[in-house]
């Protein structure tokens, strides 16, 4: 099972230029295809390993080797090695059924593992819950938006959201927006990273919701929430240097009109709590990454934390780190 820490030493063996361990480097690819990981993705094909030069052409034979149990009608093999190892159980990528249900968009299975004691509060090595790998669907995919995500939301979204903003433990029930704005930017702060580090600074504008929230069936958000005034109110209400006691600082606008996850902003996994940026590592993520610029937002956000923490005040809106120029939708 690929945990974070088995995942390093891995990478020491199918990345070590000495010697060719071709099933190391088959096993790191699998990861770093499903999981989009550029740096890993770069380091195999700088190693001539020639299937990590165009991984989206592997995808589909990857995820049939990987998942085949969950292409069986009834998913009997799915639900036999719940009963053995109990329905939480990982498979070599260190996910759990209901992650890769989610996934693959598999409501049917969804419901049979929830009803059978799922957890859908465990995270995958990215950080990701099941709902926010199916967010992550969805905001890729505008068949699985129309089609999935209408009966996996209500199947995977746990009653609240437990965080801390500044040291207070802030509760959000599962109705509220901003609990839907945290969710979805969970899901795809690795993809906005990847995609808009090429055109600016990776930050949410209300317009990447508004293009995606229009196949969202109106049950998951309703009409009246996909109106991009309606998303930038909720953005900029809580918004880190807003003055207003309802404040609950969850989001940190980096320029006009476009806004990130409060880099001090905890979240209660398993118990512990652990800050959002460390959940889909991006201090080793950094280190790892060759573009400049990458490094370079990277280390404001990581920079900025550091700061709020030590009680240094940090700068506003737009002063430290970020250049302007125009985003496109994710």
């Amino acid at each position: 099972m690929l945990t974070p820490a088995s995942l390093e030493e891995l990478k020491r063996e199918a990345l070590d230029p000495e010697r060719f361990n071709r099933q190391a480097k088959l096993q790191l690819f699998d990861y770093a295809a499903t999981h989009q990981a550029a740096p890993l993705l770069r380091a195999l094909a700088d190693l001539k390993f020639n299937p990590a030069k165009d991984p989206a052409a592997h995808l589909a034979a990857i995820e049939t080797r990987l998942y085949a149990d969950y292409r069986t009608k009834d998913y009997l093999e799915v639900k036999r090695k719940s009963d053995r190892h109990g329905v939480n159980f990982r498979n070599p990528l260190n996910q759990t059924p209901l992650m890769v249900a989610a996934w693959l968009g598999l409501d049917d299975l969804a419901g049979w593992l929830m009803a059978n004691g799922a957890d859908p509060r465990l995270t995958d090595n990215w950080g990701r819950t099941p709902l926010q790998i199916a967010l992550r669907q969805a905001y890729r995919s505008e068949s699985f938006a129309r089609r999935k995500i209408g009966k996996l939301y209500p199947l995977l979204a746990p009653p609240d959201l437990k965080l801390k903003s500044e040291g207070r433990l802030v509760k959000l029930d599962a109705h509220r927006m901003e609990y839907f704005l945290i969710n979805s930017m969970l899901a795809v702060l690795q993809d906005i990273y990847r995609e808009k580090i090429r055109f600016d600074a990776p930050a949410f504008q209300t317009g990447d919701f508004v293009h995606a929230l229009q196949f969202f069936p109106d049950h998951v958000i309703p009409p009246h929430r996909k109106h991009r005034t309606a998303l930038t109110a909720r953005l900029a209400g809580h918004e880190y240097h807003r003055d207003d006691p309802a404040n609950r600082r969850l989001f940190l606008r980096v320029g006009h009109g476009r806004y990130i996850l409060n880099p001090t902003l905890e979240l209660d996994v398993g118990g512990e709590w652990v800050n959002v940026y460390d959940l889909f590592h991006l201090r080793e993520l950094a280190r790892e990454e060759k573009d400049p610029a990458f490094r370079r937002a990277a280390q404001f956000i990581l920079d900025w934390r550091d700061r709020a923490a030590a009680s240094v005040p940090p700068a506003a809106a737009g002063q430290d780190g970020f250049r302007t120029g125009p985003f496109q939708p994710l």
